[in-house]
């Protein structure tokens, strides 16, 4: 490290002495371009244009030019960092081109400009570096590259106005389009001990168990609170954001919540967007991942919202981390879309899932990454025909997603007592028991999610680009609430080059709402460059209390997707075959509009 110090303050003076060589020579051109903000530079001279004034030499002095001024002037003792210290390549005053070095303690890294040279205007160049927790510095500097993802990722991003005029910063005004009057003022504190002021921005705080960065002027604005909490005492972690609006109690309210697994990590997500507004979108998001292999996490017993705002204007939202968390990485980001567009779920995943890659180092192309996920194009096709599924048959019945996250509880009429709860069995064993509902599951051969839209719909890609032999299950368990009698019946869809087997379990002519699963198989071999393979009911039930169904894919299937979608009518009359094809073709007209 000694070596490494000498070598780069050997390359540095070595630098300076270029600087004046040239200068000598007559290469040191003035670049006002290059200038830090607020630097001054003194007067041109050169051989026919001397310096007068006492003490003052012609010198090359960097982007300034050869200018006019004094080798003895002395910068001021530069202020000390916390965590850290300051070594300088001269003892006694600090002259013209004396370098300052900064170090960290152990276990912390350095954000920002190791180094500052004192410049001729007796100021030290750049600004002070901070020392973070090693971590959560690895952490903010893997991220740098998820700033310049955003407008990949988000179409339409609003990059809004960092103009309130307070020093530090602690709002945005009105971000540029009335965004806001005054808003995104952040805190974060422990044990619901409330601090009266927002952090400023662009700045680090630490506490016994925790360490803070908080974003500056970039896009989208971040905030990362990495717990540490060694002693896995007990605490309650909040994140609050505070904004007066520019929605003026207009617009509409809408939020989401899931989780996203990626890799070894698990990201657990509670988003609020004020949308349909004549003002900028307003999507605040909040996260908390772990990694229990890698980070050696211990999650929290709960991740949950405090609070969130009923009306537009103002809004006051918080969410809280609660239990023994150890190692875990909490965060909120400042979304946004011009004239109120609203920010899809989808979109928001998306997004979420680019920053869990950049978390862990991924430095793939973010278009190239996410043409491959096949899932999340088809689900946003299929999100903008939904609503026309209701037209497709009369007496139409929108359960209720009563069940918590991954089930329902009884659909609002008592259509199941815990129903609709899906596993997907890999090669013979449970890779995803009980699926959570919104969460996006990656694996090395498929991808899947399911979306508790009306009908609720899953969505599995299969790609196996290395061919293999796979046993991919798809199972649905539950308690019905029906006395109905069951049907069971198969059949094909073409549509084009595409081509669908479905098969139907239902329940139906019982008290309580028909019960209709429907499970699919979409190949194209054109477009998709699919290979089919052998799609059939491995198991299905005759008792209407206790469901258990599953379809299987067997042999060496490619580029196929699978999909579920549960159907529902009241009263409880049948969803006939004409009624499944009609749903069923709207499906697949939105996912072949996607180019996967």
């Amino acid at each position: 490290m000694k070596q490494f110090m000498l070598f780069t303050l050997f390359l540095l003076l070595c630098n300076l002495e270029k600087a004046e060589s040239q200068a000598k020579r007559g290469f040191c051109p003035r670049q006002p371009e290059k200038l830090a903000e607020g630097r001054t530079c003194g007067t041109l001279c050169s051989r026919a244009r001397p310096c007068v004034k006492p003490n003052v030499k012609c010198r090359c002095d960097g982007d300034c030019g050869q200018i006019c001024l004094n080798p003895l002037g002395v910068c001021p003792t530069l202020r000390p960092i916390p965590n850290g210290r300051i070594t300088y390549s001269r003892r006694g005053r600090k002259k013209w081109r004396t370098t300052g070095r900064y170090r960290c303690d152990d276990g912390y890294a350095i954000l920002g400009a190791a180094l500052r040279v004192c410049e001729s205007d007796r100021r030290w160049s750049g600004e002070a570096p901070v020392c973070t927790d090693i971590s959560l510095a690895l952490f903010w500097n893997r991220a740098g590259h998820f700033f310049d993802d955003i407008h990949k990722l988000l179409g339409l991003f609003y990059a809004y106005a960092y103009d309130d005029p307070r020093t530090p910063q602690i709002a945005i005004d009105d971000g540029g389009g009335d965004m806001y009057d005054n808003g995104n003022m952040v805190r974060f504190y422990v044990d619901g001990v409330v601090p009266a002021n927002p952090l400023p921005y662009n700045t680090q705080h630490r506490g016994l168990s925790y360490h803070v960065m908080v974003g500056g002027t970039r896009h989208p604005f971040l905030m990362l609170a990495w717990i540490t909490n060694r002693n896995r005492a007990r605490h309650t972690y909040t994140i609050d954001v505070r904004s007066g609006t520019g929605a003026d109690g207009n617009g509409t309210i809408v939020t989401y919540n899931g989780k996203l697994t990626e890799g070894r990590s698990t990201l657990e997500y509670h988003t609020f967007q004020i949308v349909v507004t004549a003002d900028p979108t307003i999507c605040e998001v909040y996260f908390n991942v772990y990694n229990q292999a890698v980070w050696g996490s211990i999650p929290g017993d709960r991740f949950n919202v405090k609070t969130f705002s009923k009306v537009t204007d103002p809004v006051a939202n918080s969410v809280i981390l609660s239990g023994r968390p150890r190692n875990v990485l909490m965060g909120y980001m400042l979304l946004s879309r011009p004239l109120g567009i609203v920010i899809t779920q989808l979109e928001i995943q998306r997004t979420l899932f680019s920053f869990m890659q950049r978390l862990r180092g991924e430095t793939r192309d973010v278009e190239d990454l996410f043409q491959s996920i096949a899932v999340n194009q088809a689900l946003t096709a299929i999100s903008q025909s939904n609503p026309h599924f209701q037209t497709s048959y009369t007496d139409w019945y929108s359960y209720i997603y009563d069940g918590g996250t991954n089930s329902i509880e009884d659909g609002g009429r008592n259509m199941f007592d815990g129903g609709n709860k899906i596993t997907i069995h890999y090669n013979g064993n449970p890779d995803i028991t009980e699926a959570t509902y919104g969460q996006f599951y990656k694996s090395i051969n498929y991808e899947f999610q399911s979306v508790p839209w009306d009908p609720f719909i899953s969505l599995l890609w299969v790609s196996n680009d290395n061919n293999q032999r796979l046993n991919i299950t798809f199972q649905v368990t539950g308690k019905s609430g029906n006395d109905g009698s069951v049907r069971i019946f198969s059949g094909n869809l073409p549509f084009g080059n595409f081509r669908t087997t479905y098969h139907v379990f239902e329940i139906s002519g019982g008290t309580h709402p028909t019960i209709c699963e429907v499970y699919f198989s979409v190949h194209n071999t054109a477009e998709w460059k699919s290979v089919p393979a052998q799609f059939r009911f491995s198991r299905f039930t005759t008792n209407t209390h206790r469901l258990d169904n599953s379809v299987q894919l067997l042999g060496k299937p490619r580029n196929i997707m699978l999909g579920y979608t549960l159907l529902s009518r009241f009263p409880t009359a049948v969803v006939d075959d004409r009624e499944i094809r009609v749903v069923l073709n709207k499906i697949i007209a939105a996912i072949t509009t996607v180019d996967i």
